[in-house]
């Protein structure tokens, strides 16, 4: 029989152990909390609209945990400030118990706490630096090659072709250009030097550089709109490598309503595919731009831009070459087709810098993106350079180019009614 007196004790010693445990799991959830809020990046080093280079997602990213079991460790039980980075407590070897079993105390008066030691802590590493698929390294020969898209760099001719209308998007504009002192006194193309965000440099470049397109109903834009996958460029590869689904900052193209006739839409309709590069209807599209903000609040990396331009331009070249398809299947006539000029333009830019790409298909079925020309921003004069070949490609993409393709949709739709002529009187 156990005395009352016994019992009274064996209740008291059970309930301060339950309440020292209960203390033990509340500090220790307090230490984890803090350490993990001590862990995340704070809010001004985090720039929504630029992707983390190498080097700055080392601080973030981790290798996954041992699996072993941490040995238990001395908890810091006050609460940090946000920002610092938590310490690391001194290694035990586990809670100390007392001769019943119950946790005690240590001799200084600290509460023991379960922790990772040293060798557990997660730590970054070169092979933990990930991001999206057009940030790697090997995106150039482990997914564009291997799917039929290459780079043509200077030293390499492209078509003579292609190489003419490259060239010819320099030429002098009869509309009055600004002068150098215009250029510079205008106060966000001198944040732009000094460095500034991407909505910045697209903000200004739109306003600046391009036509208003309310002067201009033919040609449309759409911004960060992921195109359809389907007119991506893709081989069987034996790493299942793949382009990454393009989402240009801006991709221009045509308007159906405003760009074509009734006529047109209807030779549109038949097609097996349609022509529309994004789900916002925009129609063959032929310029693409990549915005990378440089300075303080921003990391552009114009390479990644580079690797987006070519992987949307390969895209348009293959939407406008479903097209030509489909004009040499339906043609009614003897001879060559008249064709759609494939060709598709591209900028990868930055507010100090900009390169202008053009992209074709080969006879041999691949795709490839040559370099046009560069142009350093920050000089006046090449400014305006720059701008006179965005607009000459506005007008191009507009004019003759919109020319050709209404040509190829009239001829396409006299295929298509032959096509159904025969067929009904087959039956």
């Amino acid at each position: 029989m156990v005395s009352q007196s016994n019992r009274y004790k064996i209740a008291k010693q059970f309930s301060e152990a339950i309440a020292q445990s209960e203390y033990i799991f509340n500090t220790l959830d307090n230490y984890i909390f803090n350490w993990l809020e001590g862990t995340r990046p704070h809010r001004r080093q985090r720039c929504s609209s630029q992707p983390l280079s190498c080097s700055t997602r080392q601080r973030y990213t981790t290798e996954p945990c041992s699996k072993s079991i941490p040995n238990m460790l001395i908890g810091i039980t006050k609460k940090r400030k946000r920002g610092t980075q938590p310490s690391t407590p001194q290694n035990l070897s586990s809670f100390p118990v007392d001769s019943n079993g119950s946790p005690s105390a240590a001799s200084s008066g600290s509460i023991l706490l379960p922790s990772y030691d040293n060798s557990s802590i997660p730590r970054a590493s070169s092979s933990s630096c990930k991001g999206s698929l057009v940030e790697s390294p090997l995106y150039r020969t482990s997914n564009l090659r291997q799917n039929g898209v290459y780079i043509e760099y200077m030293g390499r001719n492209a078509p003579d072709a292609i190489h003419a209308l490259g060239a010819g998007m320099g030429k002098r504009r009869m509309s009055p250009e600004p002068s150098d002192e215009q250029v510079e006194v205008n106060l966000l193309y001198q944040r732009m030097r000094h460095g500034c965000e991407e909505e910045l440099v697209q903000d200004y470049i739109e306003q600046e550089v391009f036509p208003s397109l309310s002067h201009e109903p033919r040609v449309a834009q759409s911004k960060k709109v992921s195109m359809y996958r389907d007119f991506v460029p893709s081989r069987p590869t034996p790493s299942n490598a793949h382009v990454s689904q393009p989402k240009p900052d801006a991709l221009y193209g045509y308007s159906e309503d405003c760009a074509f006739e009734e006529k047109h839409r209807v030779a549109l309709d038949g097609l097996p595919a349609r022509l529309s590069g994004t789900p916002s209807g925009l129609i063959l599209p032929f310029l693409i731009i990549e915005y990378k903000g440089e300075g303080p609040c921003s990391n552009g990396n114009l390479w990644v831009a580079e690797n987006q331009c070519i992987g949307a331009a390969s895209t348009c070249v293959n939407i406008a070459q479903h097209l030509n398809k489909a004009l040499n299947d339906t043609s009614c006539h003897p001879g060559p087709v008249q064709q759609v000029d494939h060709a598709t333009f591209s900028v990868a830019m930055s507010n100090r810098s900009a390169t202008l790409f053009i992209s074709w298909q080969a006879e041999n079925l691949g795709f490839y993106t040559k370099e046009v020309n560069s142009f350093a921003l920050s000089r006046p004069e090449q400014f305006r350079d720059f701008r006179r070949h965005m607009r000459n490609i506005v007008d191009w993409g507009a004019n003759q180019r919109l020319l050709d393709i209404h040509n190829c949709l009239e001829v396409l739709l006299e295929g298509q009614r032959l096509q159904a002529t025969l067929a009904q009187n087959s039956w």
